[in-house]
């Protein structure tokens, strides 16, 4: 990468309009997917949003007393590296 300042910005600001153009291409080219691109987006987010709701009603409830968590014993290493050997 050359050290002059000016030499980095022209470098950049060429880089970034041949991106430029070449986005604009590529946009004459997908124009007409875009509508159906966006609806897949939306149904993609609508399942993530019902999956999550399935998750919560699965999960264990704070006002049953049930955690979830596994408490162990009195005699029951926490950690594998805990246990004697």
């Amino acid at each position: 990468m050359p050290k002059n300042l000016l030499i980095r910005v022209g470098v950049l600001v060429i880089v970034a309009s041949a991106l430029m153009y070449l986005g604009a291409i590529g946009l004459n080219y997908i124009k007409d997917l875009l509508p159906w691109i966006g609806g897949g987006g939306v149904a993609l987010l609508i399942v993530g949003v019902l999956m999550e709701a399935q998750k919560a009603k699965q999960a264990p409830s704070a006002l049953d007393g049930s955690t979830g968590v596994k408490v162990p014993k009195a005699n029951e290493p926490v950690h594998e590296e805990d246990a004697v050997r």
